[in-house]
């Protein structure tokens, strides 16, 4: 920029000189404006060279510097004390020009003689670059004729329009041809390089300084003092050069050794520091679980030891034990790696759950534990084991595919229910099977509080072996419908027990019970006897083929009388199997295919049809699905209740028809309770429905007044 100005300044001068002496035919020189501009040109050609010298100086060597300055500077006064003063003192006047503005500029011209010989001379490594060989030889060549310029001038010698003026335009020339060479070869801008010029190196100019008496003896004759002085300051120039080189090389030497050192130093320090690193990813490796990074099991175990021997008398250590449920049927129909990435992902979210001091862990599989140490009361227990079952159960994202997971924990607390680690974690594991085993998800269970539910248990159990059927067991119908015309279509048979000890108990609480005394198994054939009894009455009175839904437990299943009891009942009731539609859980149907396949042989080759109760409760149905061939899905409860509010249970309840559809399956939707949930499965294409929505499960003489009597069928 400072370049620019400079000829800008010269090129305005030039146009006023031209103005005043072509068109106003008046002296040019005495115009002050003029001299201004043209001096201007000098004072932004000093700005420049300052400015690049204090950017450039500064990372050169502080002492070879001024070595070189004082020497060069010497040098050149020296040369123009001979050639413009002859050396007398007398004239010295050629510095006290007409103004002060002439005199700033000789000055200026001195100095940027002095300084671009110092910069040139000094440079002993690195390449100068084409353009600002250009610049600075222009900036040389323009301060030596404007010398001689004002030289000229005060001998009165000075002849207008002569080669001199076209010198120094080519100067002008020259700093416009090596701006433009700037930008042409830096178009992003000129960044000094790390290996750029420098003063030291061996690369030596100061012999050029040997030009200074050539010059004189050129212009002024030979003068063997002249010669002398100057050999003198070149030879000393060279003695204090080489020494100030050969310790600067000594201090670069010592300074490699340094870093030499420093580079062993730190390659010792990189080494420890990867041997650490090494050592310390071997004990991560050895104490946290590779896929999800918690804690492992044995480290785990450590943990809970030292947290149960460190506990305080007023202090409590809870652990909490939990599992994914049907994680294996994920890992069957997505792959592996998508039920890795889901643990991975529900790791994260209950560590997001934790403090620092917590010690969360995968002890494998499907399962998580966390032990926390403080001062308890059981609802905070409660509510921090809520807010990890309800975390897990948010929905998440592997892929393309959405997962609703739910889990079961048990709780188990130091001292309170036990008083080592192992017991503490066999415990939590009993609480967790626990509520594994009553088949409820998403739910918890303290395990002190399960004595109370054991003896409860216990006496269900007790009860219900000494149960007469016939006095203490019904069963009630729920109507089933066809939900284009609002049809009855069937009705599905459910259990009742009122017992005369305990009152009435629900169904999710003694059949449990029920399968594990293996009472299931009388008490199913006891269904099956009064169900097919009552389809077989209602169908031959109203003239009806009305479907009566049976459930079969697995047990069942497992014998290989069902069968036969179910032709006995079939033919005993002169039923028609066509009437009859086994109900199996979802469960059975993944679990094991090829049990499942079995049993659709089963059943089907007789005539029964089959349908798959509580489907979508699990997450490789789909997948299965064609290589099954069910008569019938039963889309569970839980996902209806969601259509109406989650836009998730809405594309799997449609995905689940349009597939069922494509396979020749009917679908049938369990628990409508609202119109708005009508509503949605009639747009979707369901078959039917089944719910307090359009009926309640109803004892058969009650059923048969709402449902029959009336002709709904």
């Amino acid at each position: 920029m400072l370049i620019g100005l400079s000829v800008l300044s010269w090129a305005v001068a030039d146009v006023l000189w031209a103005i005043y002496s072509i068109v106003l035919h008046q002296d040019p020189s005495c115009v002050e404006i003029i001299s201004v501009l043209y001096s201007g040109t000098n004072i932004f050609l000093f700005l420049a060279t300052i400015l690049y010298c204090v950017f450039k100086f500064q990372k050169w060597d502080v002492i070879q510097l001024i070595v070189d300055s004082i020497f060069i500077t010497v040098v050149v006064i020296w040369l123009l004390w001979i050639l413009l003063f002859d050396k007398q003192y007398s004239s010295l006047g050629f510095l006290s020009q007409d103004s002060i503005i002439n005199t700033l500029s000789i000055i200026t011209d001195v100095v940027q003689l002095i300084v671009i010989s110092i910069w040139y001379l000094s440079i002993r490594t690195g390449k100068i670059p084409l353009f600002f060989r250009i610049i600075s030889g222009a900036v040389l060549v323009f301060s030596i004729l404007d010398l001689f310029y004002f030289y000229s001038s005060w001998k009165n010698t000075y002849i207008p329009n002569s080669l001199l003026d076209v010198g120094c335009a080519g100067t002008l020339l020259g700093l416009a041809v090596g701006s433009k060479l700037f930008y042409v070869q830096f178009q992003t801008g000129y960044h000094i390089r790390k290996k750029s010029n420098s003063n030291i190196g061996h690369l030596y100019k100061g012999i050029l300084m040997s030009a200074a008496p050539i010059l004189v003896v050129i212009f002024k004759g030979f003068n063997w003092l002249d010669l002398f002085f100057f050999g003198v300051l070149i030879l000393s120039h060279e003695i204090f050069s080489s020494y100030i080189q050969t310790a600067v090389g000594n201090k670069k030497l010592l300074e490699r050794e340094q870093n030499l050192n420093q580079d062993l130093e730190m390659r010792i320090f990189e080494r420890t520091r990867d041997l650490k690193q090494k050592n310390d990813e071997l004990i991560y490796s050895s104490e946290h679980d590779q896929l999800t990074g918690l804690y492992n099991r044995r480290y785990f175990i450590f943990r809970l030891d030292q947290l149960v021997k460190a506990a305080a008398p007023n202090k409590m250590v809870v652990l909490l034990l939990w599992n994914i449920d049907r994680l294996k049927g994920i890992n069957d129909t997505y792959g592996q790696s998508v039920g890795d990435k889901l643990i991975a992902g529900l790791a994260q979210r209950v560590k997001n759950l934790t403090e620092e001091k917590d010690a969360l862990a995968r002890l494998g599989g499907d399962e998580f534990v966390l032990a926390l140490e403080g001062v308890f009361e059981k609802e905070a227990v409660e509510s921090y084991a809520k807010r990890i079952i309800d975390d897990f159960g948010r929905p998440i994202k592997i892929g393309q595919y959405t997962f609703h997971i739910t889990v079961g924990m048990g709780i188990s607390m130091y001292p309170l229910c036990a008083l080592d680690a192992e017991t503490l974690i066999n415990n939590a594991d009993i609480a967790m099977r626990y509520v594994k085993d009553i088949g409820t998800k998403g739910r918890m269970s303290f395990y002190n509080d399960i004595d109370a539910v054991i003896k409860r248990k216990r006496v269900v159990a007790g009860y219900l072996k000494k149960a007469d059927f016939s006095q203490e067991l019904s069963v009630h119908y729920q109507p089933q419908f066809c939900i284009s015309d609002m049809s009855l279509v069937g009705m599905e048979a459910l259990l009742r027990w009122n017992c005369p000890a305990l009152g009435a108990v629900t169904a999710s609480e003694f059949i449990p019970i029920a399968e594990e005394e293996n009472l299931i198994i009388p008490i199913g054939n006891w269904v099956i006897d009064k169900a097919i009894s009552q389809i077989s009455e209602w169908n031959h009175a109203y003239k009806t083929n009305l479907k009566m839904g049976i459930n079969i437990s697995p047990k069942q299943l497992d014998q290989s009388d069902v069968l036969e009891i179910m032709n006995a009942c079939i033919r005993f009731y002169n039923a028609e199997v066509s009437w009859i539609d086994i109900e199996i859980t979802e469960g059975i149907a993944i679990d094991n295919d090829d049990k499942a396949a079995r049993i659709r042989r089963f059943f089907q080759d007789q005539g029964i049809s089959i349908s798959i109760d509580d489907f979508g409760t699990g997450y490789s149905s789909l997948g299965y699905l064609n290589m099954l061939s069910f008569d019938r899905l039963k889309i569970a409860k839980p996902l209806i209740d969601r259509i109406a509010i989650d836009e998730t249970s809405v594309k799997i309840v449609c995905s689940i028809i349009r597939l069922a559809k494509s396979l020749g399956i009917e679908t049938i939707a369990e628990g409508v309770e609202a119109k708005e949930q009508f509503d949605m499965l009639l747009d979707f294409g369901c078959d039917q429905i089944q719910g307090f929505y359009l009926g309640k499960p109803l004892p058969p003489e009650s059923f048969q007044r709402a449902f029959l009597e009336n002709g709904s069928f």
